[in-house]
């Protein structure tokens, strides 16, 4: 059901309205659970898992045995020569975390900093020139910001997590161990 439906029945509306209040409440007396991450349907199908499965294997396959050398240059060249064109897709940006927030944080600063001084200078090199540099700095500020937020959610997800497992795990300690029934 779309926000607007064709149907212009009053009552529809109103049993609607009805069934999300309804759904969204669990009761009066009863308070809301929270909905964990673990207790939602995945978001992606299984046939993107198994992609990114296949791929670990294949990065698995191409790293070499372990060894007690190590040489930073050999791991620059192994990892350059795994590198294709299709890791550098616009398609796979996107699905950088962070990167769309950077770019808009980047874009933005990169607007108000040339605008502003060419405003200012009457000089389109030295706009252009700030412009870049807001750029640079818009994006990494952006980045930044992004990842500290990100890693915050994070943690107060895995904290909540485990407050809840404390909280299961006290109630199962402090309820009465269950009788068993007697068969005769």
């Amino acid at each position: 059901m779309g926000w607007w439906t064709s149907d212009n029945n009053e009552e529809t509306r109103v049993t609607h309205r009805r069934s999300t209040e309804s759904s969204n409440t669990a009761g009066s007396g009863e308070k809301k659970q929270p909905v964990f991450l673990e207790d939602v349907p995945p978001k992606f199908g299984d046939d993107q898992l198994l992609r990114a499965e296949e791929a670990k294997r294949k990065r698995d396959a191409r790293m070499p045995e372990k060894s007690e050398h190590y040489s930073t240059s050999g791991e620059v060249k192994r990892y350059m020569s795994t590198l294709t064109m299709d890791d550098f897709r616009f398609s796979n940006l996107i699905q950088i975390p962070c990167f769309r927030d950077a770019g808009l944080a980047g874009f933005s600063c990169m607007f108000v900093f040339s605008t502003v001084m060419f405003f200012y200078h009457r000089n389109i090199r030295k706009s252009i020139n700030w412009g870049y540099g807001g750029l640079l700095l818009g994006s990494v500020f952006g980045w930044e910001h992004c990842n500290r937020v990100r890693k915050n959610s994070e943690r107060v997800v895995q904290l909540a997590q485990e407050r809840y497992q404390e909280k299961l795990h006290k109630r199962r300690s402090d309820s009465p161990p269950q009788e068993e029934k007697k068969s005769s």
